[in-house]
C-alpha cells in the first residue's frame, strides 16, 4: 500500500468525527478511554471505521450498562446504524421486557419506536397488563398515530386488530373508543368496536368465541389444587401461595389413598 511508504497519511470521511480519531489513537497508546453520551457517536465513528475492536467493546459495554427506558431507543438507533450486532440484540430484548414502561412513562423513547416493533409487542398473548387496561393500550396508540399523523395513520387499521377491544369495558367502548376519530373514519375499526359491543350484549355467547379479540393477556402459571385452597407457585421465590379456596371436590378429582395431603397440579393462565 502506497500509505506504508509515505510520512503523511490522510484519513477520509473523518471531518465529522476529528475529536473521535483523536481519542481513539490516545487510546491505542494509552489504554484510556473517555466515553460520555456527548462524544460516544464521533467515537463509535472513529473506532469502526478504523476497526479498533477494543474501543467498539468498549462502547459497547457503556451503553449497555446506561441503557435505560429514558434512552434506550436512542441506544438502539446507535447500535443498528454501526451494525453493533450483540448491543442491537440487547437493546431490543430491553425494549421489549420494559415495553409497558416505555410507553406510559417515556413517552419521547416511546414516539420514536416504529410500527413494526409496537406490532411485535401489541400481538404478545404475555404482555403483563397488571397496572394498565387495554383501554390504555388504546390511548397511547392513538397518540403514537397522532404524533406524526401523515406517516403513521395508514397503520391504525392493523394496529387497532391488535388491540383487543373485548377486554375494555361497554362503558370505556360507548363513552370514548366508539367516537374517536381514529374509529370514525374507518368503516373496518368501526366494525371491531361493535363486534366488541355484541359481545356483552350477548354474554352466553361469549364462551363460543375464539378471537384474539377476547383473549386475556396474561402469563402461564401452575396452580396445585388442594382440598380446601387453591395454590400458586410464586418461581422467583420458588414457594407455594394460597390463590383461593378450592372448588367444591365433586368439581375436581382428589386422591384420598393416604392422610396426607394430595394436590392435583394444573396449568392455569391469569
Amino acid at each position: 500500500m502506497s500509505e506504508s511508504q509515505s510520512d503523511h497519511v490522510e484519513l477520509k470521511e473523518f471531518s465529522q468525527s476529528s475529536q473521535g480519531v483523536e481519542s481513539i489513537i490516545d487510546f491505542c497508546y494509552s489504554g484510556n478511554l473517555n466515553i460520555t453520551f456527548d462524544n460516544i457517536d464521533q467515537l463509535l465513528h472513529a473506532a469502526t471505521h478504523l476497526q479498533i475492536i477494543d474501543a467498539i467493546d468498549l462502547c459497547c459495554e457503556f451503553l449497555r450498562k446506561s441503557c435505560s427506558i429514558s434512552n434506550c431507543i436512542d441506544i438502539y438507533k446507535i447500535a443498528d446504524l454501526y451494525f453493533l450486532k450483540n448491543l442491537f440484540d440487547y437493546v431490543r430484548l430491553f425494549i421489549s421486557n420494559n415495553f409497558l414502561r416505555l410507553m406510559f412513562n417515556s413517552y419521547e423513547q416511546y414516539q420514536q419506536l416504529t410500527y413494526e416493533q409496537i406490532s411485535t409487542e401489541l400481538v404478545r398473548d404475555t404482555l403483563d397488563m397488571n397496572n394498565y387496561r387495554e383501554f390504555d393500550l388504546f390511548r397511547m396508540i392513538c397518540l403514537w398515530i397522532d404524533y406524526d399523523r401523515n406517516q403513521r395513520e395508514k397503520h391504525a387499521l392493523d394496529l387497532f386488530r391488535l388491540i383487543r377491544f373485548m377486554l375494555m369495558s361497554p362503558e370505556e367502548l360507548t363513552d370514548h373508543v366508539r367516537n374517536h376519530r381514529l374509529i370514525k373514519v374507518d368503516e373496518q375499526s368501526r366494525r371491531l368496536v361493535e363486534d366488541a359491543l355484541c359481545f356483552y350484549a350477548l354474554p352466553n355467547r361469549q364462551p363460543l368465541l375464539n378471537s384474539i379479540q377476547c383473549r386475556i393477556r396474561n402469563h402461564s402459571v401452575l396452580v396445585a389444587v388442594g382440598e380446601v385452597d387453591l395454590f400458586v407457585l410464586k418461581k422467583n421465590a420458588h414457594q407455594w401461595d394460597i390463590l383461593c379456596q378450592a372448588p367444591f371436590e365433586e368439581n375436581y378429582p382428589v386422591n384420598r389413598t393416604n392422610k396426607f395431603l394430595t394436590k392435583s397440579l394444573i396449568c392455569f393462565s391469569f
